[in-house]
């Protein structure tokens, strides 16, 4: 028995995401919990060690969200928080969406009924973004600025060529002028 703990970035189409993993905990017998508060969404699941394992796989390979155009996506900005090996249960069975108002419920439910550790719940609330989201939007800053500086070159190297051509056909026309004049 393992105990998941998952910190998930945003839910675009939350009645989507819901409902896929619903279904994705009745098909491996998972207990699971979703809860909100303002920007932080914790995803906890428990069940057996191997259907956890399948549930994170269906994580990385199955469409669990929409993207802006509206189509089904895989969700690439989770973070796992934690995990561990359980003795007992402590979720009940089935899963819950929750979103609450305040703090204290959200440590209430999360660490005292739902005993997931302290530092988890630490660890989610410490930025404003997953991890996963924070290192892909740096990725893409510096893909950006890669290509920038790649126009840039190549902007420089067509006005090196087009100067160069211009004065070759400058020192041309001026060499043609000098054989006509010694002629």
């Amino acid at each position: 028995m393992d105990v998941l703990a998952l910190r998930l970035d945003h839910l675009k189409s939350r009645g989507t995401y819901v409902a896929t993993i619903k279904t994705w905990l009745q098909e491996t017998q998972v207990n699971g919990r979703l809860v909100s508060r303002g920007d932080l969404h914790l995803f906890v699941a428990e069940g057996p060690t191997e259907a956890i394992d399948a549930l994170l796989v269906q994580f990385e390979t199955e469409p669990v969200d929409t993207n802006a155009r509206g189509e089904r996506c895989i969700d690439k900005f989770y973070d796992v928080v934690g995990r561990e090996p359980r003795e007992s249960v402590l979720l009940k069975p089935g899963f819950t969406d929750m979103h609450l108002l305040n703090d204290t419920m959200l440590e209430k439910l999360v660490l005292e009924e739902w005993g997931v550790p302290k530092d988890w719940l630490t660890t989610a609330r410490s930025t404003s973004r997953t991890k996963r989201f924070l290192a892909w939007k740096e990725q893409a800053k510096v893909a950006r600025k890669q290509d920038r500086r790649r126009t840039a070159q190549v902007r420089d190297e067509t006005k090196q060529k087009q100067r160069e051509a211009k004065r070759q056909k400058t020192e041309s026309a001026a060499d043609s002028k000098k054989e006509d004049k010694t002629t």
